[in-house]
Protein backbone atom coordinates (compact mmCIF):
# COMPACT_ATOMS: atom_id res chain seq x y z
CA UNK A 1 0.00 0.00 0.00
CA UNK A 2 2.77 2.43 0.94
CA UNK A 3 4.78 1.68 -2.21
CA UNK A 4 1.68 2.13 -4.39
CA UNK A 5 0.80 5.46 -2.74
CA UNK A 6 4.35 6.81 -3.09
CA UNK A 7 4.47 5.68 -6.73
CA UNK A 8 1.10 7.31 -7.40
CA UNK A 9 2.00 10.68 -5.87
CA UNK A 10 5.48 10.81 -7.39
CA UNK A 11 4.27 9.60 -10.80
CA UNK A 12 1.51 12.19 -10.94
CA UNK A 13 3.85 14.99 -9.87
CA UNK A 14 6.55 13.98 -12.35
CA UNK A 15 4.38 13.61 -15.47
CA UNK A 16 2.67 16.92 -14.69
CA UNK A 17 6.02 18.67 -14.29
CA UNK A 18 7.41 17.02 -17.40
CA UNK A 19 4.32 17.77 -19.48
CA UNK A 20 4.79 21.49 -19.00
CA UNK A 21 8.49 21.59 -19.91
CA UNK A 22 7.51 23.33 -23.11
CA UNK A 23 5.80 26.39 -21.62
CA UNK A 24 5.01 27.75 -25.08
CA UNK A 25 2.40 25.04 -25.47
CA UNK A 26 0.29 26.65 -22.73
CA UNK A 27 0.01 29.83 -24.76
CA UNK A 28 -1.03 28.07 -27.94
CA UNK A 29 2.36 27.99 -29.64
CA UNK A 30 3.83 24.73 -30.90
CA UNK A 31 0.84 22.84 -29.52
CA UNK A 32 1.97 19.71 -31.36
CA UNK A 33 4.80 19.10 -28.88
CA UNK A 34 4.33 15.58 -27.50
CA UNK A 35 5.95 13.89 -24.53
CA UNK A 36 8.38 12.11 -26.86
CA UNK A 37 9.24 15.30 -28.73
CA UNK A 38 9.97 17.05 -25.45
CA UNK A 39 12.33 14.12 -24.91
CA UNK A 40 14.46 15.29 -27.83
CA UNK A 41 15.62 18.14 -25.62
CA UNK A 42 15.35 16.25 -22.33
CA UNK A 43 16.17 12.59 -23.17
CA UNK A 44 16.77 11.37 -19.63
CA UNK A 45 13.65 13.10 -18.35
CA UNK A 46 11.71 11.31 -21.09
CA UNK A 47 13.14 7.97 -20.01
CA UNK A 48 12.18 8.70 -16.40
CA UNK A 49 8.70 9.73 -17.59
CA UNK A 50 8.24 6.29 -19.17
CA UNK A 51 9.59 4.36 -16.19
CA UNK A 52 7.67 6.30 -13.53
CA UNK A 53 4.40 6.25 -15.46
CA UNK A 54 4.48 2.50 -16.11
CA UNK A 55 5.62 1.72 -12.56
CA UNK A 56 2.98 3.87 -10.86
CA UNK A 57 0.13 2.62 -13.06
CA UNK A 58 1.02 -1.07 -12.82
CA UNK A 59 1.73 -0.99 -9.07
CA UNK A 60 -1.62 0.64 -8.37
CA UNK A 61 -3.42 -1.74 -10.70
CA UNK A 62 -2.06 -4.72 -8.77
CA UNK A 63 -2.91 -3.12 -5.43
CA UNK A 64 -6.45 -2.31 -6.61
CA UNK A 65 -6.93 -5.91 -7.73
CA UNK A 66 -5.66 -7.15 -4.36
CA UNK A 67 -7.71 -4.73 -2.27
CA UNK A 68 -11.01 -5.66 -3.90
CA UNK A 69 -10.25 -9.36 -4.30
CA UNK A 70 -10.39 -9.18 -8.08
CA UNK A 71 -8.48 -11.97 -9.81
CA UNK A 72 -7.79 -11.46 -13.50
CA UNK A 73 -4.88 -13.25 -15.10
CA UNK A 74 -5.71 -11.44 -18.35
CA UNK A 75 -5.51 -8.06 -16.64
CA UNK A 76 -2.13 -8.82 -15.09
CA UNK A 77 -0.73 -10.14 -18.40
CA UNK A 78 -1.99 -7.14 -20.37
CA UNK A 79 -0.64 -4.71 -17.76
CA UNK A 80 2.74 -6.46 -17.77
CA UNK A 81 3.03 -6.29 -21.57
CA UNK A 82 1.88 -2.66 -21.59
CA UNK A 83 4.40 -1.65 -18.95
CA UNK A 84 7.20 -3.41 -20.82
CA UNK A 85 6.21 -1.79 -24.13
CA UNK A 86 7.09 1.72 -22.93
CA UNK A 87 10.74 0.67 -22.75
CA UNK A 88 10.68 0.21 -26.52
CA UNK A 89 9.36 3.75 -26.96
CA UNK A 90 11.84 5.44 -24.64
CA UNK A 91 14.76 3.57 -26.21
CA UNK A 92 13.58 4.31 -29.77
CA UNK A 93 12.81 8.00 -29.25
CA UNK A 94 11.06 10.32 -31.63
CA UNK A 95 13.05 12.09 -34.32
CA UNK A 96 10.64 15.04 -34.27
CA UNK A 97 9.30 16.23 -37.60
CA UNK A 98 11.98 14.15 -39.38
CA UNK A 99 10.48 10.87 -38.13
CA UNK A 100 9.39 9.02 -41.28
CA UNK A 101 6.34 6.80 -40.90
CA UNK A 102 7.91 3.97 -42.91
CA UNK A 103 11.10 3.81 -40.84
CA UNK A 104 11.85 1.05 -38.34
CA UNK A 105 12.49 3.68 -35.67
CA UNK A 106 9.04 5.21 -36.20
CA UNK A 107 7.31 1.81 -36.15
CA UNK A 108 9.07 0.81 -32.92
CA UNK A 109 8.40 4.18 -31.27
CA UNK A 110 4.71 4.36 -32.07
CA UNK A 111 4.04 0.64 -31.60
CA UNK A 112 5.54 0.76 -28.13
CA UNK A 113 3.57 3.89 -27.23
CA UNK A 114 0.24 2.56 -28.50
CA UNK A 115 0.69 -0.84 -26.85
CA UNK A 116 1.67 0.88 -23.61
CA UNK A 117 -1.39 3.15 -23.64
CA UNK A 118 -3.89 0.46 -24.63
CA UNK A 119 -2.66 -2.40 -22.46
CA UNK A 120 -2.11 -0.28 -19.35
CA UNK A 121 -5.65 1.08 -19.60
CA UNK A 122 -7.17 -2.36 -20.28
CA UNK A 123 -6.65 -3.83 -16.76
CA UNK A 124 -8.43 -0.86 -15.16
CA UNK A 125 -11.27 -1.07 -17.68
CA UNK A 126 -11.65 -4.81 -17.00
CA UNK A 127 -11.86 -4.15 -13.27
CA UNK A 128 -14.31 -1.25 -13.60
CA UNK A 129 -16.47 -3.24 -16.04
CA UNK A 130 -16.59 -6.15 -13.58
CA UNK A 131 -17.72 -3.80 -10.82
CA UNK A 132 -20.27 -2.23 -13.18
CA UNK A 133 -21.79 -5.67 -13.82
CA UNK A 134 -22.06 -6.07 -10.04
CA UNK A 135 -24.29 -2.96 -10.14
CA UNK A 136 -21.93 -0.83 -8.10
CA UNK A 137 -23.11 2.68 -9.01
CA UNK A 138 -19.90 4.47 -8.03
CA UNK A 139 -17.70 2.16 -10.07
CA UNK A 140 -20.18 2.45 -12.94
CA UNK A 141 -19.74 6.23 -12.91
CA UNK A 142 -15.95 5.78 -12.86
CA UNK A 143 -16.12 3.30 -15.77
CA UNK A 144 -18.25 5.57 -17.93
CA UNK A 145 -16.22 8.67 -17.04
CA UNK A 146 -12.91 6.99 -17.84
CA UNK A 147 -14.26 5.69 -21.13
CA UNK A 148 -15.55 9.14 -22.10
CA UNK A 149 -12.14 10.68 -21.24
CA UNK A 150 -10.35 8.16 -23.46
CA UNK A 151 -12.70 8.90 -26.35
CA UNK A 152 -12.33 12.66 -25.77
CA UNK A 153 -8.55 12.34 -25.90
CA UNK A 154 -8.75 10.55 -29.25
CA UNK A 155 -11.04 13.27 -30.61
CA UNK A 156 -8.70 16.00 -29.37
CA UNK A 157 -5.67 14.29 -30.92
CA UNK A 158 -7.46 14.16 -34.27
CA UNK A 159 -8.97 17.65 -34.18
CA UNK A 160 -6.49 19.70 -32.15
CA UNK A 161 -3.33 17.73 -32.85
CA UNK A 162 -0.69 15.90 -30.83
CA UNK A 163 0.06 17.49 -27.50
CA UNK A 164 1.90 16.49 -24.35
CA UNK A 165 -0.86 18.00 -22.23
CA UNK A 166 -3.60 16.08 -24.07
CA UNK A 167 -1.59 12.87 -23.67
CA UNK A 168 -1.56 13.42 -19.91
CA UNK A 169 -5.35 13.71 -19.54
CA UNK A 170 -6.16 9.96 -19.37
CA UNK A 171 -3.18 9.37 -17.07
CA UNK A 172 -4.43 12.06 -14.66
CA UNK A 173 -7.89 10.47 -14.80
CA UNK A 174 -6.42 7.03 -14.04
CA UNK A 175 -4.43 8.45 -11.13
CA UNK A 176 -7.60 10.01 -9.68
CA UNK A 177 -9.48 6.72 -9.90
CA UNK A 178 -6.54 4.84 -8.39
CA UNK A 179 -6.35 7.28 -5.49
CA UNK A 180 -10.07 7.12 -4.75
CA UNK A 181 -10.25 3.32 -5.12
CA UNK A 182 -7.01 2.42 -3.34
CA UNK A 183 -6.63 4.98 -0.60
CA UNK A 184 -10.14 6.18 0.30
CA UNK A 185 -13.45 4.55 1.10
CA UNK A 186 -15.33 6.36 -1.67
CA UNK A 187 -16.07 3.20 -3.64
CA UNK A 188 -16.84 0.95 -0.70
CA UNK A 189 -20.49 0.00 -0.54
CA UNK A 190 -22.21 0.69 2.73
CA UNK A 191 -23.80 -2.41 4.15
CA UNK A 192 -27.12 -1.95 5.87
CA UNK A 193 -27.18 -3.15 9.47
CA UNK A 194 -28.71 -6.58 9.83
CA UNK A 195 -32.06 -6.69 11.55
CA UNK A 196 -32.03 -8.38 14.91
CA UNK A 197 -34.27 -11.42 15.16
CA UNK A 198 -36.54 -11.40 18.16
CA UNK A 199 -37.06 -14.76 19.72
CA UNK A 200 -40.65 -15.45 20.72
Amino acid sequence: KTISLIALIFGCAFITWYGFFNVREIFGEEASITASMIGLEYPWHFRMWGVFTSLSVFANTLYMYNRYGYNSRLGVILGSIGSAAIFVTINCPSAGEDLHLDSARCMAHWSGALIFAALCAAPMLLFLFKKTREKNKKFTIAFISFGVILLAMLVLLVTVGKSGTIENIPVWAAYLIFFLANFTNVFESKKLPEKETVKA
